[in-house]
């Protein structure tokens, strides 16, 4: 129960820093079982994470910013991605990001402490990526 509770806790532990997430420190040890986690850069040069989780979502490895009325292969990603990382009812896995998807996006969000804006942007990505590739849930999510 103790090793359960410590793995928790580092797989809760992140750095932030003006603003920018870094990549949880558990993902620097040991990727989360079933995760195919490759740095790479965003947009901006900033290091961040890219994720493929094989058997779990595997629609696209690109991490575009994407909000309401955004669609395709990226919309799928976070979707999936949202049903993984959270407990509860799953949302469609239909490419639209609607308004469903927004509020989706926004619980998550405010389960992991980040701006509760309803777009999917780099520091949310990196959250996405990370819960759902664990073996756990953020708390209350």
């Amino acid at each position: 129960m103790r090793t359960r509770s410590i793995r928790f806790l580092l797989g809760m532990l992140t750095v932030v820093f003006a603003g920018l997430l870094v990549v949880p420190l558990a993902t620097a040890q040991a990727a989360p079982k079933g995760a195919d986690v490759k740095s790479g850069e965003t947009a901006s040069g900033e290091v961040g994470a890219e994720a493929i989780i094989p058997g779990r979502c595997e629609y696209t490895s690109s991490q575009p910013t994407v909000s309401i009325g955004s669609s395709g292969n990226a919309v799928r990603q976070v979707q999936c991605e949202y049903n993984w990382a959270t407990t509860g009812t799953n949302i469609a896995i239909d490419g639209q990001f609607g308004p469903i998807t927004r509020s989706a996006i926004i619980r998550f969000q405010g389960c992991v402490g980040i701006a509760t804006d309803g777009v999917v942007g780099p520091i949310t990505w990196s959250h996405l990526n990370y819960w759902a590739a664990s073996n756990y849930y953020p708390p209350g999510c």
